[in-house]
């Protein structure tokens, strides 16, 4: 009897233990319809989630001294990808969270052997850190999944 309450105060105390680790996390996301969260690829700079035919959504956080605004990362990553990688832009938007931070988003296309693909990056940059939320899926199924990337982006919270 003694050994069963000790195990489950320690269960408690590991219950605890990772529920507090969950602040950790540099950011907040909530799964989108149509999508599974990957937990073994979660980290508290990492997230990412797919659909049943492989499109692809992952948030990633880069720390940074307060360094560059949303403008300056913008235009190294539209450099990055149209110079650097190939892809074509195709559109810049800004957006707001439904917390009301300001995000840029860029969409490319490019294609994979003779299949197009469309791939859109949207900047967030805080005091401390730069997001990125990147999705990604083949160009004739982009359109079925924009209100589950919508919706993952407008529950995006910084901590």
């Amino acid at each position: 009897m003694h050994r069963t309450i000790t195990m489950a105060i320690s269960l408690v105390a590991l219950v605890a233990l990772v529920s507090g680790l969950g602040g950790c996390n540099k950011f907040a996301v909530k799964t989108p319809q149509g999508f599974v969260s990957l937990e073994r690829y979660r980290t508290k700079i990492y997230y990412k989630a797919v659909s049943p035919d492989n499109a692809v959504i992952t948030v990633s956080a880069f720390k940074h001294k307060n360094k560059g605004s949303l403008d300056f990362w913008t235009a190294i990553l539209k450099r990055e990808m149209v110079l650097q990688k190939g892809y074509k832009l195709t559109s810049t938007q800004t957006i707001k969270t439904d917390d009301g931070l300001e995000g840029r988003r860029l969409a490319f296309s490019t294609t994979n052997g003779s299949t197009p693909y469309v791939y859109e990056s949207t900047l967030f940059v805080t005091k401390h850190y730069i997001y990125v939320v990147e999705a990604a899926s083949i160009a004739k199924r982009f359109k079925a999944h924009r209100g589950s990337i919508d919706a993952l982006i407008a529950s995006f919270r910084p901590r």
